[in-house]
């Protein structure tokens, strides 16, 4: 898919961001290296206590191409709170074909979006960037989180079985508006509850009920652009995995 197709499709990029310094402004540089103005950036800050802000203030006052509109939370609520913040803000007030949720620590690689988003034009509901698909690259991830990531891989494949879906954690996926209306209705409730990393396994969850049309491209992760330490508290991730397998939202 080329920029021309992109620049007639509503693309909206969702980020969460909490503590991610310099690494933010590297990813924004790099979505506008690769997809220039043809997507809106919507950033919902958790609170951040570093310099984040300024560092997403430094790229709009240096690179005013994006069409990036921040949110801000006075207090922290966690990737749930984040990506309620987002989709709320998102069904309720923007025109868009299209929304893209990707980490905004720059460990995604923004260059596959055109790929997930010529899969959603070729009629899927829910494109997943998965880190277990033939071509998938992975970097710098410290061997026991991908450890973890594997057992967590196997649990959900076990527990879930959704067909076509292999990573069930990683949040780097596209979704048709149609999925998002099906599944949310933020006039009504906050839709996610875990306000933790296993908000992206919820949302999965969630929009999987509403549409099995999903598809899988291999992602490519490079952790060593992530320049600030992990907030992941992981003994209590993996408890609250054991939650999810159990009681299953």
């Amino acid at each position: 898919m080329n920029k021309s197709t992109l620049d007639n499709k509503n693309i909206i990029l969702l980020l969460p961001v909490f503590n991610e310094g310099k690494s933010i402004y590297d990813l924004l540089l790099n979505i506008k290296k690769i997809l220039n103005n043809a997507v809106k950036v919507i950033i919902v800050d958790d609170k951040s206590t570093d310099d984040s802000i300024n560092w997403i203030k430094k790229f709009i006052s240096e690179e005013n191409i994006l069409d990036i509109k921040i949110i801000y939370h006075k207090q922290n609520q966690g990737l749930g709170g984040a990506l309620n913040s987002g989709l709320k803000y998102c069904l309720n007030t923007l025109n868009f074909d299209i929304l893209v949720t990707m980490d905004g620590d720059n460990t995604h690689d923004p260059s596959l979006i055109p790929s997930m988003i010529n899969e959603i034009e070729s009629g899927k509901d829910i494109v997943v960037a998965s880190r277990y698909r033939k071509g998938a690259l992975v970097e710098g991830i410290p061997k026991f989180r991908i450890f973890l990531s594997f057992a967590a891989r196997i649990c959900y494949s076990i527990a879930w079985n959704f067909k076509g879906i292999r990573d069930y954690t990683c949040l780097y996926r596209a979704y048709s508006i149609s999925v998002l209306e099906k599944t949310f209705d933020y006039g009504k409730q906050q839709h996610l509850n875990e306000r933790g990393f296993l908000a992206s396994t919820e949302l999965l969850r969630l929009v999987f009920k509403s549409s099995k049309n999903v598809s899988e491209i291999p992602i490519i992760i490079n952790y060593s652009n992530k320049l600030q330490p992990s907030s992941m508290k992981i003994f209590k991730t993996i408890l609250q995995t054991l939650k999810i397998l159990i009681f299953k939202f």
